[in-house]
């Protein structure tokens, strides 16, 4: 037994030591953002078409992405969402990653998506509340990213 350890353990010596792979040279970062925003997307049961091409405009300024690697990221996102068990998992890693300045313009990016369709569902609402407190962002600042998003695309109040 103990020589079956031994030579597991030499056969994977650099195990430890390995660096984490990026997954198709996206951070987690780009990931976890656009798997959040995906999961915001679809909490009224369904991602409209202007929801899908706002998450990719975004993704596109915010990480400086090509079309074609925004649609990459997009997907990969997409089968992290189905294999996700709840949305702490994104949230802890951005809060853990992000400032609270950074965090606030995440809110008015979801804010952008949510607004998308020009209808906002009691489920997208109740969604980015949860989120906004996931982020450890006052409520305040909830408020103030809506309204901020809402005079910036002419949405009244």
């Amino acid at each position: 037994m103990l020589d079956f350890l031994k030579n597991s353990l030499l056969r994977g010596k650099n195990l430890f030591n390995k660096k984490p792979k990026k997954i198709n040279d996206f951070k987690s970062i780009e990931i976890i953002t656009c798997s959040l925003f995906i999961e915001a997307a679809k909490s009224d049961f369904m991602i409209s078409e202007e929801e899908k091409s706002t998450i990719k405009k975004i993704l596109k300024k915010t990480f400086s992405l090509s079309d074609a690697q925004v649609l990459e990221l997009f997907n990969i996102s997409q089968e992290r969402v189905e294999k996700s068990i709840g949305l702490f998992e994104f949230t802890d890693t951005l809060n853990k990653s992000l400032t609270d300045n950074e965090k606030f313009e995440l809110m008015k990016n979801l804010w952008r998506i949510l607004f998308a369709d020009e209808k906002l569902s009691k489920y997208e609402e109740h969604l980015a509340r949860i989120i906004n407190n996931n982020l450890n962002l006052s409520h305040k600042d909830f408020i103030a990213s809506k309204l901020i998003v809402k005079k910036d695309l002419g949405i009244g109040t």
